[in-house]
C-alpha cells in the first residue's frame, strides 16, 4: 500500500498477486558471505559479439536515436522474416514479424492478446517464472502442468495437459529449449501438443529464446510443426544466443492478424522499441557467418561446462538429474529430506554456492530440486562443483 493526499491506497491486485519469489531472499544472504560463488544466474558468461557492438556505436554516430514505430524497425523485420521462412520452412513476411523490448515484453503480450480476466493458461510446471507472472499480468490464471520425470528424462505429460483443459482455457505457454530442466522436446511430442491445441482451439505461446543453445539433439521449433500461424506467437529473443541480454530486443513471428493487434499492445506498452539495439540486432543478419561463429564457440563452452557439472553432480550420489539438452541450466532432484530453499541456503553456508530454489520460483514440482547455471566462467564452474562434492563427502 501507499499513501497519497493523506489516503491509504492499495495496489492493484495484479500487483499483489505477483508475489516475491524466495530467489531474492537468497540473494541477499549471499551478500554477507566472502568467495561466493554464483550458479544462480541465468545469463549468458559471454560479452556481446564486437560486431555487434560496433554496430550500436555507429547507429548512435549517425544519429539513428529517433522512434522506429510500435512493429518495429523495417530493415530488422525484413532480416527476421527472410530469417524466420528459412527457419520455419514456410512463408514468413514483414506482416508477420513485430519486434519487441525484448523476450519478456513479447510474453506479456503475447498473453494480453488472447486472455481476458478469468481465463485459465495452462503453463508448464517446472516453469520459468515469467510465464505464470505473464499470466497474472493478464488478470488470467496460470494453471500448471507437471512435467513427466523418469529415468532422467522430462518429457511433456499430453494426457495430463489434455485432462487439464476446460470451458475456460484460452492458451498454453511452452519454453523450449526448457528453463529450468534443459530439456528439448522432440518432434513427436510437439505434433502431439500441437493435435491439442488444434483440437481444442487454443491460442500456444512457444517461447524459444535458447533456440540455438542445443547440445547432442534436434531442435524443433513449434512454428513448424502449427499447420497455421493464426493460433501459435513464437517468441524469440537475441539475449540468450547472442549474449545481449542488456539490450533488449525480441520479436514475435504469428498471424498478420495477431500482428495489427500486437501493435496496438506494443504501442501501449512501449510506444516504440530501443532504435540502437534494434541496429545491433540488424548487424547480426549482415555479418551472419562471422556472429555464427561467434555463437559456435559459446555453445562449445556452454557443453564443456556442462560436462563439469553433470560430472560433479554424478559423483555425489546426492542427486539425480536429467542431462541437459539445451540451454545452460540443469535442475537436478536432491535425495535429502529437506525443502529445496533450505538446501539452497545449506549449500551455501557450507559449500559457499548460491543456486536457485526449485520451489517455488521453478514451479510447485521442485520442492526437492535445485536449479545450476552454467552460464560462467569454466574456473567458477569448476570451483563451485569441487565445493559441491566436498560438501557432502562427511
Amino acid at each position: 500500500m501507499f499513501f497519497c493526499n493523506g489516503r491509504i491506497e492499495m495496489f492493484s491486485r495484479r500487483v499483489e498477486n505477483l508475489k516475491a519469489p524466495p530467489i531474492y531472499e537468497i540473494i541477499e544472504l549471499a551478500k554477507k558471505y566472502e568467495d561466493v560463488v554464483y550458479l544462480n544466474i541465468g545469463e549468458p558468461g559471454f560479452d556481446t559479439p564486437d560486431v555487434i557492438k560496433e554496430a550500436a556505436i555507429e547507429a548512435i554516430k549517425g544519429g539513428i536515436t529517433k522512434y522506429t514505430g510500435s512493429l518495429g524497425l523495417l530493415q530488422l523485420r525484413e532480416k527476421i522474416a527472410d530469417y524466420e521462412t528459412d527457419y520455419l520452412k514456410r512463408d514468413i513476411g514483414v506482416e508477420n514479424v513485430i519486434v519487441t523490448n525484448g523476450g519478456t515484453v513479447a510474453l506479456t503480450a503475447s498473453v494480453l492478446l488472447f486472455a481476458n480476466p478469468g481465463d485459465e493458461v495452462i503453463v508448464l510446471d517446472p516453469w520459468w517464472p515469467g510465464h505464470p507472472r505473464s499470466v497474472v499480468i493478464a488478470d488470467a490464471v496460470p494453471k500448471p502442468i507437471e512435467m513427466k520425470y523418469n529415468k532422467g528424462a522430462y518429457t511433456l505429460d499430453l494426457d495430463a495437459i489434455n485432462e487439464a483443459i476446460t470451458e475456460k482455457t484460452k492458451g498454453i505457454m511452452i519454453i523450449n529449449p526448457n528453463n529450468p530442466t534443459g530439456v528439448v522436446f522432440s518432434r513427436r511430442e510437439l505434433k502431439g501438443l500441437a493435435e491439442i491445441v488444434e483440437d481444442n482451439k487454443l491460442f500456444i505461446v512457444a517461447d524459444e529464446v535458447y533456440d540455438q543453445i542445443i547440445y547432442e539433439t534436434e531442435f524443433v521449433s513449434y512454428g513448424e510443426i502449427a499447420s497455421s500461424l493464426d493460433n501459435v506467437l513464437i517468441v524469440r529473443s537475441y539475449s540468450k544466443n547472442y549474449a545481449m541480454t542488456g539490450w533488449r530486443v525480441g520479436y514475435i513471428v504469428t498471424s498478420e492478424e495477431n500482428i495489427k493487434a500486437l501493435q496496438k499492445l506494443n504501442s501501449a506498452i512501449s510506444l516504440s522499441q530501443v532504435s540502437i539495439s534494434q541496429y545491433a540486432a540488424l548487424s547480426i543478419y549482415d555479418n551472419w557467418d562471422v556472429v555464427r561463429e561467434e555463437v559456435k564457440r559459446m555453445v562449445e563452452e556452454y557443453k564443456k561446462r556442462r560436462d563439469i557439472v553433470v560430472d560433479a553432480l554424478s559423483k555425489s550420489k546426492v542427486f539425480e538429474f536429467a542431462t541437459p539438452r539445451g540451454a545452460f541450466y540443469i535442475f537436478p532432484k536432491f535425495k535429502l529430506d529437506m525443502e529445496s530453499i533450505d538446501f539452497t541456503k545449506y549449500l551455501l553456508d557450507k559449500a559457499r554456492i548460491l543456486v536457485a530454489p526449485g520451489y517455488l520460483y521453478f514451479g510447485y514440482s521442485g520442492k526437492r530440486n535445485i536449479r545450476i547455471s552454467f552460464s560462467g566462467p569454466t574456473e567458477k564452474i569448476r570451483v563451485g562443483m569441487d565445493r559441491l562434492i566436498k560438501a557432502f563427502q562427511n
